[in-house]
């Protein structure tokens, strides 16, 4: 069950997860063994934030606990990894609906607005807390820190 989870969970087809959730709603936080990844995570990977809101709404219903800002094997969160990605509807989501944590690092000291790409939007970056920082990097700038 869990090798059928984890397919299905990387491949982000609700289809075949609801069937399984079913059987075994504690699915919902089983984590990858290798990249510590939960279904959230590869949803979030794979800009699916369609699936990311029926998947939070299925635990919502089932009185199942998410964890909006569950770290991987390398302390991503889901927002960290939608931001690597480039996936704006998702990062809005994880934000604007779940309240993502945009001040969580990562194990290598990065917040998810570090992982923006180039010519991410204004509104983006604000969302996510970039624009915030660059304001502060700047301010050090000019005071010699």
């Amino acid at each position: 069950l869990e090798h059928a989870w984890m397919l299905s969970a990387s491949d982000g087809r609700w289809e075949s997860l609801e069937g399984l959730l079913s059987c075994e709603p504690a699915l919902l936080c089983k984590r990858d063994f290798i990249t510590g990844f939960t279904v959230l995570h590869w949803a979030a990977k794979h800009g699916r934030q369609e699936l990311l809101a029926t998947l939070v709404n299925f635990a919502q219903r089932h009185g199942l606990p998410v964890d909006i800002n569950a770290r991987t094997s390398g302390g991503h969160t889901a927002l960290h990894i939608a931001a690597m990605h480039g996936h704006a509807e998702v990062v809005k989501l994880l934000v604007g609906a779940y309240d993502a944590d945009v001040d969580i690092r990562d194990y290598s000291g990065r917040k998810a607005a570090q992982y923006l790409q180039q010519g991410t939007s204004g509104d983006m970056r604000s969302l996510v807390g970039a624009l915030d920082e660059e304001e502060e990097e700047e301010g050090n700038a000019g005071n010699g820190s």
